[in-house]
């Protein structure tokens, strides 16, 4: 009976070995996982610790710009405040301005109307003074011509005179040979008239004889 025992037992204990040996190699995991894992708690853990310090830290960076942000919106408020007040004062100004410019503008506006009726005149003028110097020149050109004229007329004169004189000349000359040959035909007609009588006695005679001769 003993032997069967201990030979069941040997067998149970050969039997069971195995799931010995498997069990042990499973706690080591275990063991080796639950070392892994609190080595990583503990990394995150120092990783958490250090971001939450910066995240504190960036926290406190907000509160600080939050802090400056207040103060700037106040000092902009202010600042939009008096820019409210100055923008009031400057469109005062403004319309001061505007009004002073609509008083420029309208006695420009008139100094710019009074100024083309004085470049009207103007123009006028010197179109007048362009006028009269032309007129000049004509009334110069006409005096060089009458002056030429004049002399023309002097040369003329003078020759006419010239002429004139040789004409009285010529006509004393021609009345003194007129007079000499009214003389010369006083002298011939008396000739004339005494050859025709002489010549008609002659002539008379003639035929006397001539009737006596038949």
């Amino acid at each position: 009976m003993k032997s069967i025992y201990f030979l069941s037992t040997f067998v149970v204990v050969l039997l069971l070995m195995p799931m010995v040996v498997r069990a042990d190699e499973e706690v080591k995991k275990r063991m080796d996982q639950m070392e892994t894992n609190a080595n990583n708690s503990e990394k995150n853990l120092a990783s958490y610790e250090e971001n939450l310090g910066v995240v504190q830290k960036n926290i406190q960076t907000v509160n600080e710009t939050l802090k400056n942000l207040g103060t700037q919106r106040k000092n902009i408020r202010e600042n939009v405040k008096k820019a409210d007040q100055n923008i009031a004062t400057m469109q005062k100004q403004q319309t001061q301005l505007n009004q002073h410019i609509e008083k420029e503008k309208a006695s420009k506006d008139k100094e710019q109307k009074q100024i083309e009726q004085l470049k009207a005149r103007l123009a006028q003028l010197e179109a007048n003074q362009t006028k009269r110097d032309e007129n000049m020149n004509q009334y110069n050109q006409q005096l060089a011509q009458i002056e030429k004229e004049k002399v023309e007329w002097t040369e003329q004169k003078k020759s006419a005179q010239d002429i004139e004189k040789a004409l009285d000349d010529k006509e004393k000359t021609a009345m003194a040979d007129k007079q000499s040959w009214e003389k010369k035909r006083e002298s011939y007609q008396g000739e004339i008239k005494k050859w025709k009588s002489e010549a008609d006695t002659n002539r008379l005679t003639v035929k006397k004889y001539r009737k006596l001769a038949q």
